[in-house]
């Protein structure tokens, strides 16, 4: 019995059936670029463009800067131990707000403060 591949060689041989035109690679780039269509080119309005960009970068810039700062001094005012009128309530003025976030990063409640406090006396 014969395979599949002999039957297909003694059938149809081992010559190559397919074939390209003499010269046909020779223009065919510019057979093709004929067919394409015309690439229209995009008008470039330069003038108001140009010219409120810039202006829209710097407003914005200008605007995160000054909500940056008054972020800043808005956290100062309300967190100042300058105010403060002894050097006791500075220091409990800081400890109160390093405290506060601390707990609130830890996520601990009062009973979880509680319990700190109380391992720490015994």
């Amino acid at each position: 019995m014969k395979s599949m591949e002999e039957l297909i060689n003694a059938k149809y041989g081992k010559t190559n059936h397919y074939r390209v035109p003499d010269g046909y690679f020779d223009n065919l780039s510019a057979q093709v670029m004929e067919r394409l269509p015309e690439k229209k080119q995009p008008v470039v309005d330069g003038g108001f463009r140009k010219f409120i960009r810039p202006m829209l970068y710097a407003a914005c810039t200008i605007a995160a800067v000054f909500t940056v700062i008054s972020l800043v001094n808005q956290n100062e005012t309300h967190n100042d131990p300058i105010e403060a009128t002894t050097v006791a309530d500075a220091n409990s003025a800081i400890n109160d707000t390093y405290s506060d976030a601390i707990a609130d990063y830890a996520m601990m409640d009062n009973i979880d403060i509680y319990a700190c406090l109380e391992s720490e006396t015994n």
